[in-house]
């Protein structure tokens, strides 16, 4: 009887109910899916971006941020922003986390003059932006000062 009336409970559970092997085995493969994913997104190069505000052809805000695609980044702002926005900068990082330190950094460093979310005043952000690729800078003159044997 016990037996019995613990099949009872099982097949009246709603949340097994519609249950299978097959349906365990794809929620499994779903998962790793997504593991993997961000495996993926965690190790592929990103930059660090910088996105300009015009009215009227005049500089107004800037927006500091992080994405795989930039390009697409600044399509997806336009179409919810009334003002004229422009790639102004973008600096390659190898994997995603140096550029989310930078990024994290360059919102902190502007974090009193913020106007909205992550957009702060154009020579604010052109300032930090500038500020954060200077290393990269230096290093690409030495480099190349090397190859031209300077």
């Amino acid at each position: 009887m016990g037996k019995m009336s613990a099949l009872t409970a099982e097949r009246c559970d709603p949340a097994s109910a519609w249950r299978s092997p097959l349906s365990d085995r794809l929620e499994r493969f779903r998962r790793k899916s997504i593991n993997d994913q961000s495996i993926i997104r965690i190790n592929t190069p990103t930059s660090l971006y910088l996105i300009r505000a015009d009215l009227d052809g005049r500089p107004l805000f800037g927006k500091i941020g992080i994405s795989w695609t930039p390009d697409l980044r600044l399509k997806t702002l336009q179409t919810s922003c009334p003002l004229s926005l422009s790639l102004a900068g973008t600096l390659a990082f190898p994997t995603r986390h140096p550029a989310a330190v930078r990024e994290r950094d360059a919102h902190r460093s502007l974090k009193s003059c913020r106007i909205s979310g992550e957009w702060y005043p154009w020579e604010d952000a052109l300032r930090e932006f500038n500020r954060g690729a200077q290393p990269w800078v230096d290093s690409f003159r030495d480099l190349m000062g090397r190859e031209l044997g300077q």
